[in-house]
């Protein structure tokens, strides 16, 4: 463990879309933990809390359609009289759940102690010099779309400059990643994951025996991830017909060190953030539209024949890897791997379904 001083931090509102604003997840549960253990200090320029905000806005109107859909797809279930039609037909007040969620989002930056920086910390002539100049974040076009990130990294180097630090910035953008080159004070670090293992790094004990182990532990990581993925279900979803086999053809795996930690004086735990490529193959039955008669007594297609193929597709999955380890020998005693995806997965035939009466 290297002894350091309390670290600044920075996450976009990419990191908080990425974590789906799950603030009990691994991700942003664990940075409450490293603010509670005062190795980190977030700050926040107020523009991106407000572009959180309107991320949330954009998340519930998505939302709202969605649920439109499925009840229209899955309207025969309003018969029913249980908690699951209650839940799928009871009315999508948006602005009452865009509240909520605002309000878990407040109370999670309170839990973490944001440091709330407004627009006086940044340098409008610097950030159109930038603009005018068609450099990141800007570009091409010169992207005004941009300014946010721009007044973003201005405040962010301020912070910096008036602490005597560097900001770490957590980010998936891209834009990010380039503009901070042009600021004072800052760095570009990676998303939240690779921004926490760099804090796992300097701060906690046994990083590299964790990652050690994690590593001698791949094919069996694997091996579980596999089993768990093929124990889903698999749902035709534009067909009239079934997934009858499923076939993993290659997986990879990407975990980040979230934190160690001593469980007793003879166990530690190392949590990882785990993040799964599948690319798998399907074989399908479903009707053969080329062989279909619409019953018009019936209101639906009567098909002659069947038809079978096989398609591949590629499937990304999140989750979390947990690795026990015995103190004193440094051995793995147990290692245990959450997908966070628990209902069924979605695939496409190959056909091209435009029959007007279906």
């Amino acid at each position: 463990m290297i002894n350091i001083m309390k670290r600044l931090i920075f996450i976009d509102t990419s990191e908080f879309k990425g974590a789906n604003f799950n603030y009990s997840g691994p991700r942003l549960s664990t940075v409450s933990d490293r603010v509670a253990a005062d190795h980190i200090e977030v700050g926040m320029p107020n523009l991106t809390k407000e572009e959180i905000i309107a991320g949330l806005d954009e998340a519930t109107r998505k939302s709202k359609r969605a649920i439109a859909n499925t009840r229209k797809e899955a309207r025969v279930l309003k018969n029913l009289d249980n908690e699951l039609s209650s839940a799928l037909f009871a009315p999508f007040d948006r602005e009452d759940i865009k509240g909520k969620l605002v309000s878990k989002l407040e109370n999670y930056m309170a839990q973490i102690h944001v440091r709330e920086l407004d627009y006086d910390g940044s340098d409008p002539g610097k950030i159109f010099e930038l603009y005018f100049s068609q450099q990141a974040p800007f570009g091409e076009g010169k992207k005004k779309s941009e300014f946010p990130d721009a007044f973003a990294l201005s405040i962010l180097s301020e912070w910096g400059l008036s602490e005597e630090k560097t900001v770490l910035i957590a980010s998936s953008d891209g834009d990010f990643k380039n503009g901070a080159k042009h600021f004072l004070n800052v760095e570009y670090v990676g998303n939240l994951q690779e921004l926490l293992e760099r804090i796992a790094y300097e701060f906690d004990e046994l990083p590299t025996v964790a990652k050690t182990a994690c590593k001698t532990l791949t094919n069996d990581i694997e091996q579980n991830v596999s089993e768990d993925f093929l124990n889903l279900g698999f749902v035709l979803n534009d067909q009239d017909g079934d997934v009858d086999d499923t076939r993993i053809l290659n997986i990879s795996l990407e975990t980040h060190l979230l934190h160690v930690r001593a469980l007793n004086e003879e166990e530690t735990e190392a949590m990882f953030d785990l993040v799964a490529t599948i690319d798998y193959e399907v074989d399908l039955s479903y009707g053969d539209q080329n062989t279909a008669i619409y019953d018009s007594e019936e209101g639906k297609l009567i098909y002659m024949e069947t038809a079978y193929e096989t398609v591949q597709q590629i499937d990304i999955l999140q989750g979390e890897l947990t690795i026990t380890i015995n103190t004193q020998d440094r051995e793995v005693l147990e290692f245990s791997v959450d997908l966070y995806q628990k209902s069924d997965i979605s695939v496409s035939s190959s056909e091209v379904d435009d029959w007007p009466y279906k």
